[in-house]
């Protein structure tokens, strides 16, 4: 495998590593920014002559694990902020029913 294709995957890795520090910190709008660079970076990946190739494997294996951790983690915020928007329609409805006494 040559060292370009090493290089290619190592940025690959640098950028999901770096997603999921984003995303552990619940930086969403630069995770997304991240995942553009991370496309292009997938999308550029050079065949290799040689598939089988171990360390190249091993560190696809990494970017695949950790993308499986971000995922983890944006389906968990995805359902925090979906608890936070229902609690606050509660609250409104609640509100309103309480403006809606006729206290006389």
């Amino acid at each position: 495998m040559g060292a370009e294709l090493y290089a290619e995957i190592d940025e690959l890795l640098r950028l999901t590593e770096e997603m999921f520090s984003l995303a552990s910190e619940g930086a969403w709008d630069q995770v997304e920014a991240c995942e553009i660079q991370r496309v292009a970076a997938l999308g550029s990946l050079a065949p290799s002559e040689d598939e089988t190739d171990r360390a190249a494997v091993t560190k696809i294996r990494q970017v695949l694990d950790r993308n499986e951790e971000i995922v983890v983690l944006a389906i968990t915020e995805k359902n925090k902020i979906a608890d936070e928007l229902r609690l606050s329609k509660r609250l409104e409805k609640a509100e309103k029913a309480y403006r809606d006494i006729d206290i006389e």
